[in-house]
């Protein structure tokens, strides 16, 4: 039979340090993410009762857009609303269920 290998001290000093810098951060990260502060200083979260509070939607950004003769030179193309047909093979069992 093989004899087992023994690990010597150098490798287990190295293996601990490695698992223990590993659950430190995850420690942490899981501290920071649950925890009630607000580290980045978003302001659209109230902490004092934990309610989100959207911002306002900014409705400007598709003036230049739908102003541009480019798109007011677009035409429609094709059958709009496209009208949608019965899909897929037909039930072979629906004369039996009938």
């Amino acid at each position: 039979m093989l004899a087992p290998k023994k690990i010597n001290r150098k490798k287990i000093i190295i293996y601990s340090l490695v698992i223990v810098i590993v659950l430190s951060t995850v420690t942490f990260l899981f501290y920071q993410e649950f925890s009630n502060k607000n580290i980045l200083g978003d302001k659209s979260v109230s902490t004092a009762n934990n309610l989100v509070i959207p911002s306002p939607i900014e409705t400007t950004f598709g003036q230049k857009i739908f102003s541009n003769l480019l798109f007011k030179d677009l035409e429609m193309n094709g059958n709009l609303p496209v009208k949608i047909r019965e899909q897929g093979r037909t039930n072979p069992f629906q004369e039996f269920l009938d």
